[in-house]
């Protein structure tokens, strides 16, 4: 088999070398161009299955090439680089055509696997065409139902085949017209074809669903012939073909080749995404932070109400750049036997005052002894959230009665448990619903919605190893109903105790979860001061967070990495250890193994900020650690809600302590 041919665009000659190098070394042909007017001269005339194309050229744009090659060759697969991290750019060169886009400097194996995956999606399509012209070839005049029709369109003769394929006898078959047998929707289709005048479609051949009389669903392509035949009395002949198979065999291909296309896009933009988050998380933190310090300040009044906006639009950017990691799958998940009843009526709970601000009429009918399952609690308020949101936002354009209606079960075997949520909204226009779960995809006004939240409802309900539908009701509306599998172990460790109970002040509900709660934290008591040491590089994050720590009477001792940390240490007990984990010289996971070989008795004393992507070895080392993970940016509530988490873990007697 020939080896896969990859061009490679780019203005710098070495970049070029470099990458042909790399990709040769793989077993792909190369060939490089340098302006895209190479690539014009070449496109069309040589056959490429891939091509790497700096979306910069001197001559040429790289959208504007891209759109040529494809023209040109639709085969090809394109991935589109970078120098610069544009979000616009990369999602129109994904939304268009081009298979991903890649932000220099990039990993060679990242280059590597991607070309692998879009050479992969090209076997798929390829995969498919093939199959179906073999599959031509093979039945074009075997396998097929014949049948023999008068004057009248009335069967005269038909083989076996055809009695088999329409559900009927074949000593019933003589004498019947065949568009009765054929059903309503097939019936009228011949009907038309029949009385075509000369010239007209008669002899094309055309394809409907069939049902059998015994309820057997059927895909058929009919065609009808003119015959010359010395029996007067034959006008027509009817050939039928079963084409289920085939048409289940092309919807699975498809499918493939959609799930390898979203995954691929979804991965090509959280890398994109990954890159740009830790530069956001640090500002968004300091932007909180300090909001909540003016508001402690402020007391009460428009000042404290101006801050609180500040907090909130803050809260929405971070809760954008979590929908994206999280859609692609970025963040680790943990598994515990999570009451779906309690996560729909916590829910609710928080939206309640918005619900009946605009008379929506909530009503729950939820299954008592629902069978747990084990999910990740945190992701399922989200997905259930995100599905009232919907309800919500569709029932405001609805004049008379807003209702909103929740309700679990199990399904008849007892292996899952299903929620709906159905409103009373206008629905979903059938010529949407293909897409209401692709990324990016939204019915609302530019400005009001990211298109990601039914992507990540379907992200996360699948994880699970479950799935969510959509459904028009009877009595109109929609209805989302998602299955979860009963017990579940699939998709992340297993946590079977419950989790040891929460100290958490005021934190407001729309802020990060935190890793390991399981709930939304509830207002408590503070504890008494205590010595914090904060791990921190940088220098603006550090210092509100000391601040806001002031305000509670804690003491503060700042540390810039944890080379610095280990020295503080060593001088000084610390009663609670909060620590970035991508830092500069000694990081935070090897900070906790350093304090875990010279003072085992302190590990149970930390918590963790992060704000990029974790490493697998990071996030194995901090999961086995059983260490508290927040994501940044925080709300100053999570994090003061964690450290008397810790604080009480060290009083005698208490649970988990």
């Amino acid at each position: 088999m020939a080896a896969s041919t990859v061009l490679i665009v780019d203005d710098d000659p070495l970049v070029c070398r470099a990458l042909a190098e790399a990709l040769e070394l793989r077993g792909y042909a190369t060939e490089t161009a340098t302006r895209g007017a190479e690539v014009l001269q070449r496109i069309g005339k040589r056959s490429f299955d891939a091509a790497v194309v700096d979306i910069v050229l001197p001559d040429l744009p790289g959208l504007e090439l891209l759109r040529v090659i494809k023209g040109r060759s639709p085969d090809t697969e394109v991935v589109l680089m970078s120098g610069y991290a544009s979000l616009a750019t990369a999602l129109q060169a994904i939304d268009g055509t081009a298979f991903a886009y890649l932000v220099k400097p990039f990993p060679l194996d990242q280059l590597l696997a991607t070309v692998g995956k879009a050479l992969e999606r090209q076997q798929l399509s390829r995969a498919l065409r093939e199959s179906e012209a073999r599959y031509r070839l093979i039945t074009e005049h075997i396998h097929d139902a014949i049948l023999l029709l008068d004057h009248q369109g009335r069967v005269a003769l038909a083989n076996g085949r055809a009695a088999a394929l329409l559900g009927v006898p074949r000593a019933a078959l003589p004498g019947r017209p065949l568009g009765a047998l054929l059903g309503e929707e097939g019936g009228r289709l011949l009907a038309a074809r029949l009385t075509a005048p000369a010239g007209g479609p008669a002899g094309e051949p055309f394809e409907f669903d069939f049902r059998r009389p015994d309820g057997v669903r059927r895909f058929l392509e009919v065609s009808l012939p003119a015959v010359t035949a010395a029996d007067e009395g034959i006008a027509r002949l009817a050939v039928l073909r079963d084409l289920t198979e085939r048409k289940r065999a092309e919807e699975e291909l498809e499918q493939q080749r959609e799930a390898l296309f979203r995954s691929e896009k979804l991965a090509a933009m959280g890398s994109l995404l990954a890159g740009v988050a830790h530069e956001l998380n640090n500002p968004l933190s300091v932007v909180m932070g300090q909001s909540v310090l003016i508001r402690e300040l402020a007391g009460a009044g428009s000042m404290a109400a101006r801050t609180d906006k500040i907090v909130q639009a803050a809260e929405r950017c971070a809760r954008i750049v979590r929908d994206f990691l999280a859609l692609a799958g970025r963040y680790p998940r943990e598994r515990r036997q999570v009451d779906l009843n309690e996560v729909v009526r916590a829910t609710l709970g928080s939206v309640a005052l918005a619900l009946r601000a605009d008379a929506v009429e909530v009503t729950l009918a939820l299954a008592p002894d629902l069978p747990r399952v084990a999910a990740d609690r945190a992701q399922l308020h989200q997905t259930v959230a995100n599905l009232v949101s919907n309800a919500h936002q569709a029932l405001r354009g609805v004049g008379g009665p807003r209702q909103l209606i929740l309700a679990t079960r199990t399904d008849g075997l007892g292996t899952h448990v299903l929620l709906e949520v159905a409103d009373s909204g206008p629905g979903i226009p059938v010529s949407l619903r293909g897409r209401i779960f692709e990324p990016f995809f939204t019915t609302r006004p530019t400005g009001q919605g990211t298109g990601l939240g039914l992507s990540l409802c379907q992200a996360i309900v699948e994880s699970h190893g479950g799935r969510i539908l959509y459904e028009e009701r009877s009595e109109g509306g929609a209805l989302f109903r998602l299955e979860l599998p009963v017990g579940s172990r699939e998709g992340g460790p297993m946590l079977t105790e419950p989790p040891a109970p929460e100290v958490v002040a005021d934190a407001p509900s729309s802020g990060p979860v935190v890793a390991g709660s399981g709930a939304p934290p509830m207002p408590s008591p503070r504890l008494h001061p205590c010595r914090i040491l904060l791990v921190e590089d940088e220098t603006q994050v550090a210092q509100v967070l000391a601040e806001l720590f002031a305000i509670d009477g804690h003491e503060v001792d700042i540390a810039r990495d944890g080379g610095i940390a280990l020295d503080r240490l060593a001088a000084g007990s610390y009663d609670v250890i909060v620590s970035d984990v991508r830092m500069p010289g000694l990081d935070g996971p090897g900070l906790y193994r350093e304090v875990e070989r010279r003072w085992p008795e302190w590990c149970d004393r930390f918590v963790f900020l992060t704000g990029d992507i974790l490493s697998p070895e990071a996030a194995r080392l901090l999961e086995a650690s059983g260490a508290i993970t927040l994501a940044k940016p925080v709300a100053f509530a999570e994090v003061r809600a964690v450290v008397q988490r810790v604080l009480q873990r060290q009083i005698p007697g208490r649970d988990g302590g």
